[in-house]
């Protein structure tokens, strides 16, 4: 396990309470400051080796026929490498990195091993999202023509303080971080849609253009507050809206306009809604019914030879590793289309709009900020399909402007 604060944090706890113990041996884990994390005295009770790199678990000796990595961004691709490396499966956290060039480096590092590559989006995993694109594919919905995604979630000045890289655009060494709504917490989202409206199971849909518009309300090197465009290689046009300086929370929601109907998710565990052109309903679970760490479950069984089972539609093989017979759900190749957007989504506005300070307010107990009228100009956005800075006076978003169109 690579990773064991954060969200890593999560994924150990999970192995540890909910994995059958008869199935898997927990051989170390990696975390430069392992005392940060609330299971550290238990891996230590329980004799597993704790290294502050990967490289030095595997200098140590150290083996493994799974590696799970929840470490930060930009440490992502060169440890998921280095696992293949050393003859380990990867079960790799979103997003894949924040460097299309990286991306293709971890692809040709799997494709000359003869081991598989999971990203770790997990409504890419779950049923619902799964029948649906499986319908997709067949094309019961016709040919997709537009799609949205809103999320609103606030966070506070301590989650950009929770560690040195939040917030960031690279880290020390150089190497990109693009931290942000929409390569971090809502990176789902965007890969969500770019995902369903993909040419194939496990391909998302190939971007072609990408128009950003971003503002940070917070004292960060990269943006709080972002506006995408993305323009599809296969004609659907897909629109992004986040932000972590809303008023208030709301959850993430989604909607697809296809030529033979409408299709919708209103967040939580609202059902995914399918409305034909004739008015006949299609109902698909919502991904939020899954167990969000079915990635870890479905990873130990493939790690263990087992066939995927029990998700109800299944992706296909890809790279060297399918030559295990084992179908990898949400490969590098799936996941590469969010790292273009974010790229070129930083090229589109290299330095983000900062929001006018008498737009901003803070929380009454001081512990956050929130722009004033984001709230009811995003869900507008949403509805009209327009960027923030494509609204008209009066939205109280003035302030905001679009980059350039990045081909």
């Amino acid at each position: 396990m690579s990773g064991i604060g954060g969200y890593g944090y999560w994924y150990l706890k999970t192995l540890l309470e909910e994995c059958d113990p008869g199935t898997f041996v927990l051989v170390g884990a990696v975390d430069p400051r392992p005392e940060g994390s609330a299971l550290f005295a238990t891996l230590r009770q329980a004799g597993v080796p704790v290294h502050d790199t990967l490289e030095h678990f595997f200098a140590a000796g150290g083996s493994a026929d799974l590696v799970v990595i929840s470490s930060p961004i930009h440490h992502h691709v060169p440890q998921a490498i280095a696992a293949l490396a050393h003859g380990a499966h990867v079960l790799c956290d979103k997003p894949l990195g924040a460097a299309v060039a990286e991306a293709d480096d971890l692809i040709a590092a799997r494709n000359a091993s003869d081991r598989w590559v999971s990203i770790g989006y997990q409504w890419s995993f779950s049923p619902g999202i799964r029948l649906l694109k499986a319908d997709l594919l067949d094309g019961r919905w016709g040919r997709p023509l537009r799609a949205a995604t809103l999320c609103l979630w606030p966070r506070d000045f301590a989650y950009y303080a929770r560690n040195e890289w939040a917030g960031r655009m690279r880290a020390p060494d150089g190497r990109p971080i693009l931290d942000s709504p929409l390569n971090n917490a809502m990176a789902h989202f965007i890969h969500n849609l770019l995902y369903l409206l993909g040419p194939e199971s496990e391909r998302s849909a190939e971007p072609a253009a990408v128009t950003a518009d971003t503002a940070r309300a917070y004292g960060i090197e990269t943006a709080d507050t972002i506006g995408v465009r993305v323009e599809t290689a296969h004609g659907a046009g897909i629109l992004f809206l986040g932000s972590h300086a809303s008023a208030a929370e709301h959850p993430p929601v989604f909607r697809i306009e296809c030529e033979k109907g409408v299709i919708t998710h209103d967040g939580g565990l609202a059902p995914i809604r399918g409305t034909a052109t004739d008015g006949t309903e299609i109902l698909y679970p919502s991904p939020e019914e899954s167990h969000q760490f079915a990635k870890l479950f479905r990873a130990l069984e493939w790690a263990g030879g087992d066939s995927p089972g029990g998700i109800g539609v299944h992706g296909t093989h890809a790279g060297a590793g399918a030559e295990s017979g084992i179908e990898v759900i949400c490969p590098p190749e799936a996941a590469r289309a969010q790292t273009v957007v974010v790229e070129r989504a930083a090229a589109s506005m290299p330095e983000a709009v900062a929001v006018p300070e008498d737009r901003i307010n803070r929380a009454e107990d001081g512990s956050r900020l929130w722009i004033a009228g984001l709230d009811s100009a995003f869900c507008d956005c949403y509805r009209s399909g327009r960027l923030p800075s494509e609204l008209e006076a009066g939205s109280g978003l003035e302030w905001a402007r679009a980059g350039e169109r990045i081909d």
